[in-house]
């Protein structure tokens, strides 16, 4: 093949670099674990002031929860995202009634990974009258391509590998492993003087 050209060393040390994205990563048949965890709560203005322009979330005043997703398996996840939040839903309960949403916007998607232990931050916009509150969404084992294109998304590769890499990680296996809904599970903004987790503003122009 074309690539050959560039010489026996190169091609070799390609694969081996490409083997070395993978090294202890076979995939595992366990179903992922993962949790979802509040740390803390803002006031969140919308203001985008130019109105041909269509903005998530829509203008107006939210209530920011951060949370933090880690992984507690032994294995690699992965899970859709959009700017780096999960697709994924929201349930609120308001003085008004219930409400259902999503957490980003489905029009393109991207794939995060998260190695074992590690934790990632992302954010659930609310109603600012949400009592009480429960978000969620799917994480799946990490297939080895997902696994070896995000390591080379975070490693420094010569730039003559760079392209014999790909050819070898998109030659890789990507079904989807195991997959698992993970949950919040409920709960609840407070708003008294007593509050451990208290709400400061915050606004994005």
């Amino acid at each position: 093949m074309a690539f050959f050209a560039l010489g026996i060393p190169a091609v070799v040390g390609a694969g081996l670099l490409a083997l070395w994205l993978l090294v202890g990563h076979a995939r595992p048949s366990a179903a992922p674990v993962a949790s979802i965890n509040l740390i803390g709560y803002t006031n969140f203005t919308m203001s985008e002031p130019n109105t041909n322009v269509d903005v998530h979330p829509a203008r107006g005043d939210w209530i920011e929860a951060r949370m933090s997703l880690k992984n507690e398996g032994t294995a690699s996840i992965s899970y859709g995202v959009w700017g780096g939040e999960p697709f994924g839903w929201a349930k609120t309960q308001t003085d008004r009634g219930l409400t259902n949403g999503y957490l980003s916007p489905y029009f393109t998607r991207e794939t995060a990974v998260l190695s074992p232990g590690s934790n990632a931050v992302f954010w659930v916009l609310l109603p600012t009258n949400t009592l009480r509150w429960e978000c969620g969404f799917n994480v799946y084992t990490a297939t080895a391509r997902e696994r070896a294109v995000w390591k080379m998304s975070h490693v420094q590769i010569p730039r003559l590998l760079d392209p014999l890499c790909r050819w070898f990680v998109v030659r890789l296996p990507d079904r989807w492993g195991v997959r698992a809904q993970i949950k919040s599970g409920s709960l609840e903004v407070h708003r008294s003087a007593t509050n451990p987790v208290p709400i400061e503003p915050k606004s994005k122009p």
